[in-house]
């Protein structure tokens, strides 16, 4: 038998619901919730099985209107035998329940049958392959998570079997131009741009490139293409192609992925630019390289900084170089003539940029991509613990002060398993695999969260155990 304290309460027009399960045992099912009066709409909380233990989960039950509801894509799945799309989500809130809906459209944009809802409690974490999760996955282009929570925290990974690329879930929330950082288009590389229109009316989308080209495409209301930039230009490889601008972006959700025979990367793009860059992690040695993008999107040159430290937080000097408009630069480390102690850096520019951090290997079987950090946070999430390779975690403190990071290690469920206390200093990076982080096993754990007493940055590294595929993503 089990028994649950159960407190019910009424705050601001919400009511809410407060379970303690302190005394759960037994393999009975036992649930605890709350529905409507027509018991046609409701929450339910399953019993956890460990003794002793318990869990406060508060679920607010105002009224919302459709014009309340977020979206949330996953803006290109592959998933056909040859390629398979991943995706997750996180609910970040530590006491509020996430509720939400999966909708699966195709490249029309119409809706396939298999709508799936959810509902996480706190903490907790869904991971997902489409091919299992979803009817019809042949013919499924995107996926939308429709919800009341205004921020997400999820990924999508698409995967063959030499090739992988992890993206952040993608918000709609474009406004103005969309910056395109890094095109390759030539023998060696392919580029494609992923655009998803979900305005009710069709769109007519102008792309111009760093060459002066301009080109126009046209995608009906939440339709879906993957338009490869070669495409554009008769098939045509593109080599003095290498950024572009997607003007007035407004309603348009969009993915810039870029292929080589073994590699693949990609990032989310925006309309976000800063005049500050971080890049919290540099590998450079007989096997790894790491490489930078900058694009600078404004109609004049710009100059850049960049301020490289050493792992300890100590300054190793500056140099500086220009950007032409419209321009980028693309460089390994190891070519810029930084000091071989640099840990991290970043690039401070006279106008606004934007870009993205690349790892590779030498032997150009692994690559991974990220979207250049340009902020810090005192919370955040990194959504996946590699169970068949490995995880590398890098935080850097951008400040003066100290700061501690308090580290938690939880399953799917939002249960603990893990936390540990990690000290930062000014200016240090901290970087290891995830278990050395901590000081008892984190084997049953999914994911990490973390909570910093100052503003920090972070990184993830996910990679096969055979060396064949790696992605990465910044902490969300």
């Amino acid at each position: 038998m089990n028994t649950f304290q159960i407190i019910l309460y009424e705050k601001n027009n919400e009511i809410r619901i407060n379970y303690l399960d302190a005394t759960s045992f037994g393999a009975e099912e036992t649930t605890a919730g709350i529905q409507d009066k027509g018991g046609e709409d409701g929450l339910q909380y399953p019993q956890m099985d460990i003794p002793g233990t318990y869990r406060n989960l508060y679920v607010h039950y105002s009224e919302f209107t459709p014009e309340d509801m977020n979206a949330f894509y996953f803006p290109h799945i592959v998933s056909n035998g040859v390629w398979e799309s991943e995706i997750c989500i996180v609910n970040a809130d530590a006491s509020e329940s996430l509720t939400g809906t999966f909708k699966a459209y195709d490249h029309d944009g119409g809706l396939i049958t298999g709508i799936k809802e959810v509902m996480l409690a706190p903490k907790a974490r869904m991971e997902m392959t489409v091919s299992e999760a979803f009817p019809k996955e042949e013919e499924i282009a995107y996926i939308k998570f429709e919800t009341y929570a205004e921020t997400l925290a999820g990924y999508l990974k698409l995967y063959d079997e030499e090739r992988r690329v992890a993206l952040p879930v993608a918000a709609n929330e474009n406004s103005g131009d969309i910056y395109v950082p890094h095109i390759a288009s030539n023998e060696e590389w392919k580029t494609e741009l992923v655009m998803i229109n979900t305005l009710p009316e069709t769109k007519k989308i102008r792309i111009e490139f760093n060459t002066g080209a301009v080109k126009h495409v046209y995608l009906k209301s939440n339709e879906c293409q993957a338009v490869a930039i070669r495409k554009l230009f008769n098939y045509a490889p593109q080599p003095d192609i290498r950024s572009a601008v997607i003007r007035d972006a407004e309603g348009l959700v969009a993915l810039d992925l870029f292929e080589g025979e073994k590699e693949l990367g990609g990032v989310i793009l925006t309309t976000a630019h800063s005049g500050k860059l971080y890049f919290p992690h540099i590998a450079s040695n007989e096997y790894w390289w790491t490489g930078i993008v900058a694009y600078n999107p404004s109609s004049s040159p710009t100059e850049v900084i960049f301020h490289p430290f050493s792992g300890d937080g100590k300054p190793l000097g500056y140099q500086s170089m220009q950007i032409q408009a419209n321009d980028n630069i693309m460089a390994k480390i190891s070519d810029l003539g930084m000091s071989s102690d640099t840990a991290w850096f970043y690039l401070e520019a006279s106008r606004p940029i934007t870009g993205l951090g690349l790892f590779g290997t030498e032997t150009h079987t692994e690559m991974a991509s990220y979207r250049a950090v340009d902020e810090s946070h005192l919370t955040g999430v990194f959504p996946k613990l590699d169970k068949e390779g490995w995880t590398g975690l890098a935080f850097i403190n951008p400040g003066n002060q100290a700061a501690v990071i308090e580290l938690k290690a939880l399953d799917d469920t939002g249960v603990l398993i893990a936390s540990e206390a990690l000290a930062v200093q000014g200016g240090e990076k901290k970087v290891a695999l995830a278990e050395d982080l901590f000081s008892s096993s984190i084997e049953d754990a999914a994911y990490i969260r973390y909570e910093s007493s100052m503003e920090i940055l972070g990184i993830q590294l996910n990679g096969s155990s055979d060396r064949m595929m790696l992605d990465g993503v910044p902490a969300m």
